[in-house]
């Protein structure tokens, strides 16, 4: 990809916390010397290896999410909490049905090797309920609407990309699991809705930045 992004590694958030410290680069490592008790195996995970990565608003604070194309704000359609809801864009007027949260799961990977820093997105409006791609399903122009939160649901995750004008890219780990090489990211479209497109660095249909409130 062209665009520069900002090099950020990030370490396993810890349950206790909603504060989690960056890794800097430097991964994770044994104490020189460190003994391993019994026979058992210790497996560590270096994050220096996860790629470049952007992080988002913590979790928990409530910020808008406007898009630089349309000038318009990521809506939930009505305020409606039902399973299936659309999620689009529209004016950055006051309401609970354009404001959003973070929640970080942590590190996600493919194959055990290939790893990404992943959120979920909730509404506002309804906090057990996601930001998630219809029926699961990654192709161009899918549909992206609300559905309640599910830690199985690969479509609820997505991966945060820095663009070079500070706005960000929602990229989906669902496409990144099933083939790194296929990014796809949320896309406002022309019409209402938003929806999962290929990735494209010069469209600003792509890049959102976030508003706290």
């Amino acid at each position: 990809m062209s665009e520069a992004r900002k090099e950020r590694t990030f370490k396993k958030p810890r349950s206790d916390s909603h504060h989690h410290k960056r890794n800097h680069g430097k991964g994770v490592s044994l104490p020189a010397g460190a003994a391993i008790a019994g026979a058992a195996a210790l497996t560590v995970l270096s994050l220096a290896a996860v790629p470049a990565s952007a992080a988002g608003p913590p979790d928990n604070l409530i910020f808008r999410s406007k898009n630089l194309q349309y000038g318009q704000c990521m809506d939930l359609a009505n305020g409606d909490t039902a399973d299936g809801t659309p999620i689009g864009k529209y004016d950055c007027v006051p309401g609970t049905n354009r404001r959003w949260y973070f929640e970080t799961v942590g590190v996600k990977c493919r194959q055990g090797t290939e790893c990404r820093v992943t959120y979920r997105v909730h509404t506002a409006v309804a906090p057990n309920k996601c930001v998630d791609i219809k029926n699961r399903h990654v192709e161009t122009g899918e549909t992206i609407n609300e559905r309640s939160c599910d830690a199985s649901a690969d479509s609820q995750l997505w991966y945060l990309i820095d663009n070079t004008d500070g706005s960000t890219k929602f990229a989906s780990f669902l496409a990144f699991r099933k083939d790194p090489g296929a990014q796809y990211a949320i896309d406002a479209g022309p019409q209402y809705g938003l929806r999962i497109w290929p990735a494209n660095d010069s469209s600003n249909a792509q890049h959102w930045s976030f508003i706290p409130q």
